[in-house]
């Protein structure tokens, strides 16, 4: 722990010169206490990056380390600094940093009063401040963005965190808004919070510090802290603990190191939102502030979600749905992926409890129908599932689709619904064929069958059954013929105007030629098909030149939705692929490698694939001038393209030269803000 000595009887104090500032401007007094350290070299703490599901700041100033969330120990005459047992002591979960502290006076309002008191009171704080590197900041969400603060201030004490976070919506508000205005670089201290029942969400809310004020008031009113909240000691049949003082103290301590070791653990595996999801049931208001978390603070969140995890990912409630890299895979099937064009018939399929769905033996059983279609690289499967909304075929290996696992109960919520038929929709607005063929269940039709009006249903009592498979297959030879002479054009691609922010690219992206599929042109040798091949108006082609086809056009739907439309267009022009799915190389005309599909679900790029996706000014690093030889550190970064995510391919460069590629260690505001850690894990150097 963080031991911090109380000069004056209880935790407030207010020094002349700050009573004579609120005296004169008539304000009633409300305060707060802070922290700073004597020892400068003490109060260097931890510069770590804040992502949801987290991080473990670390800081070695001292000679000690500091791992986050960790609590900061407050010593006063009534609770002085041996109360503190040797568990508690010796827990990582509480950091001694020494005694030498003293606390320097500062003053807050509340949060309903109006912005302009607080930013009177941070320019006071602010010109209070000895440099000690820990700063209380007075805010509300209205003038957070504006509050200055201390170039040298490593904390920053988040005043009103108590009654902020009793109003989810003032906390989440007023917590995303101040670590927008910290940065990655600081640490956030919430006075007063830290029991264990909120610990796990208060940290992925982006919370570092606490203090063990809750645990010595709860001490004191004979409650006992554990992960399910309070309990008065009174009132239980089995006691935990002695009904002192000291003994339902310790049983706190206990409690909350426990809890914050559970944290970090889980923040280690990346299995922080899962901790949380579990937590916030036993309470309302704590289940009220994730999902103002959830729906209210996406941008904030997801940029902070890395793209790629091996851990299953569990998503067992309700609150599931909503989390940011959920919602993320989403968005970016409605706003960045495009079918493949030689795609005429869209088939519906459920999906399977192994991952990826392909691997299921449902799915393999629906594969051998699809197999004995000679036309069968014109049909495009579509996984409808909880909680991702669909799941195009070729999307089935990026992170989250092969990674998740939910209960299986044959029903759907009523939020489950309606994300799904918002998805669908939205994917069929955007994605045009020729006919629709649905092998999805009764229950699941019933909410979809008025988005596909026309659609071909062939699924029984079960999707495996016998029947249902030769339902299956009669109906996709009845949509293949329906389709042969259908218009299937991405809407709004036709003449290059595009949909989203990276318009016009699409329709620019043909196989071969130059012209676009949709008036049956043939695809040139430069996508390694046969010349001449129609793939627009159902005429004939050979088996080899549709296989080859279909794996430049799936390839080229997953470039787009892991690069953006412009970026991935470019990647792929021109390009072939070879290999077997799911590892596959993308060449391009010289015959140089452009990267490969790995089952990680993502292009790994070569140096050439980084070049064409640089050019399309996409995922980019610039660094200084300097040859990589191995990992980038964010101390060597200038600049990082705002879209990186953890995990996310990125091209390294120095005034417009690649010097490398690899997988960004963290996402691109990172990079450029923090002074330490590795940004970039280097797969391909230029040579020189």
């Amino acid at each position: 722990m963080l031991f911090v000595e109380v000069k004056e009887k209880g935790l407030l104090r207010l020094s002349y010169a700050v009573g004579k500032f609120i005296k004169s401007q008539n304000i009633p007094p409300f305060m707060e206490i802070s922290i700073s350290f004597k020892n400068r070299d003490v109060a260097r703490v931890a510069q770590v990056a804040f992502s949801p599901g987290g991080s473990v700041g670390k800081n070695t100033g001292g000679g000690k380390t500091i791992l986050t969330p960790a609590y900061l120990w407050f010593s006063s005459e009534r609770v002085p600094a041996h109360a503190c047992t040797t568990y508690a002591t010796q827990s990582d979960a509480f950091i001694l940093l020494g005694k030498d502290i003293v606390i320097p006076t500062s003053v807050h309002y509340p949060l309903s009063v109006p912005s302009e008191f607080h930013a009177l009171a941070n320019r006071q704080n602010l010109a209070s401040y000895d440099g000690g590197g820990v700063f209380v900041l007075d805010a509300n969400s209205k003038n957070a963005p504006d509050a200055q603060i201390p170039d040298d201030a490593s904390v920053i004490a988040l005043a009103n965190s108590r009654k902020a976070f009793s109003n989810p919506r003032d906390f989440v508000e007023l917590a995303t808004k101040v670590r927008e205005r910290i940065g990655y670089g600081r640490l956030l201290y919430a006075p007063g919070l830290g029991e264990p029942s909120s610990l796990a969400l208060l940290t992925y809310s982006g919370i570092d510090l606490f203090d063990s004020i809750p645990l010595i008031e709860a001490a004191r009113d004979g409650l006992v802290l554990d992960t399910d909240g309070r309990i008065r000691l009174s009132g239980m049949a089995e006691k935990p603990c002695g009904d002192d003082f000291d003994s339902i103290l310790e049983y706190n301590y206990k409690a909350a190191a426990d809890e914050a070791v559970r944290v970090r653990n889980a923040i280690a595996a990346g299995t922080l939102r899962e901790l949380v999801e579990r937590r916030v049931v036993a309470d309302t208001e704590l289940v009220a502030t994730l999902r103002r978390l959830d729906r209210g603070s996406y941008a904030h969140f997801e940029a902070r979600c890395p793209v790629m995890r091996q851990r299953l990912l569990v998503a067992a409630c309700p609150d599931s749905l909503n989390r940011p890299e959920i919602e993320r895979f989403r968005r970016l099937v409605r706003e960045r992926y495009r079918k493949p064009q030689c795609a005429r018939v869209l088939l519906l399929l459920p999906c399977s409890a192994r991952k990826p769905y392909s691997k299921s033996k449902s799915h393999q059983a629906f594969a051998d129908v699809l197999f004995a279609r000679r036309d069968m690289d014109a049909i495009h499967e579509v996984i409808v599932t909880s909680p991702l909304g669909i799941v195009p075929r070729e999307l089935e290996l990026a992170y989250p689709a092969a990674h998740y696992d939910v209960p299986v109960t044959g029903l759907w919520s009523e939020d489950e619904k309606h994300m799904i038929r918002s998805c669908v929709a939205a994917f069929l607005e955007k994605n045009s064929y020729g006919a629709i063929v649905s092998h999805l269940p009764g229950e699941t039709m019933e909410f979809l069958r008025d988005l596909v009006p026309g659609a071909i249903e062939t699924c029984g009592d079960s999707p495996t059954s016998a029947e249902s498979l030769s339902r299956l297959g009669e109906g996709l030879d009845n949509a293949l013929e329906a389709a042969k002479n259908a218009h299937t054009a991405v809407p709004g691609a036709a003449d290059g105007a595009g949909t989203d922010s990276d318009a016009g690219h699409i329709a620019g992206v043909d196989t071969g030629g130059g012209a676009g599929h949709n008036n049956g042109v043939g695809t040139g040798g430069d996508v390694g098909c046969d010349a001449g091949i129609g793939i627009g108006t159902g005429a004939a082609r050979s088996t080899r030149a549709a296989f080859e086809c279909k794996n430049r056009e799936y390839m080229l739907s997953r470039a787009v939705h892991q690069f953006g439309v412009k970026a991935g267009s470019a990647f792929m022009e021109g390009a072939c692929v070879k290999g077997r799915y799911p590892f596959q190389k993308i060449f391009a005309k010289s015959g140089k490698q452009l990267g490969m599909l790995t089952d990680r679900g993502m292009i790994s790029l070569t140096i050439e694939g980084g070049e064409r996706v640089a050019a399309a000014g996409a995922y980019t690093v610039e660094i200084d001038d300097f040859k990589p030889r191995g990992s980038i550190f964010a101390v060597g970064v200038r600049g990082a393209s705002s879209e990186i995510r953890q995990g996310d391919d990125v091209v390294v460069c120095h005034a417009g030269e690649v010097r490398a590629v690899g997988v960004a260690c963290m996402n691109g505001a990172e990079m450029t803000e923090l002074k330490g850690g590795e940004a970039v894990k280097t797969r391909h150097k230029t040579e020189g």
